[in-house]
């Protein structure tokens, strides 16, 4: 992967507008010219998990949400700056 700037993040293993009906981890492909300090994952603007140490994942369970539209971002944090990525919506369905 090819990264324009100091810093880049790209969430994997979750699509936009995925209906998720069981437990998913996703993981952050970041490519940094500076050491990671940490990822942070974040649901709804709410953060859910940081991370430390690669592989950088966090496992979204529908279970602990609403049922509906969520969106999922994360944001990596450098030892010289910091990037966030894109949101990525998706619905959280929970089957009964």
């Amino acid at each position: 992967a090819i990264c324009p700037e100091r810093l880049c993040l790209r969430l994997h293993d979750i699509v936009p507008d995925e209906k998720l009906a069981e437990a998913r981890t996703v993981s952050a492909e970041v490519l940094a010219s500076d050491p990671v300090i940490s990822v942070t994952f974040y649901v709804d603007g709410a953060e859910a998990l940081t991370d430390s140490e690669p592989p950088y994942e966090f496992t979204l369970d529908p279970t602990q949400y609403s049922g509906g539209e969520h969106t999922l971002a994360a944001e990596v944090t450098s030892a010289a700056t910091s990037a966030r990525s894109g949101d990525v919506r998706g619905a959280v369905g929970i089957v009964h």
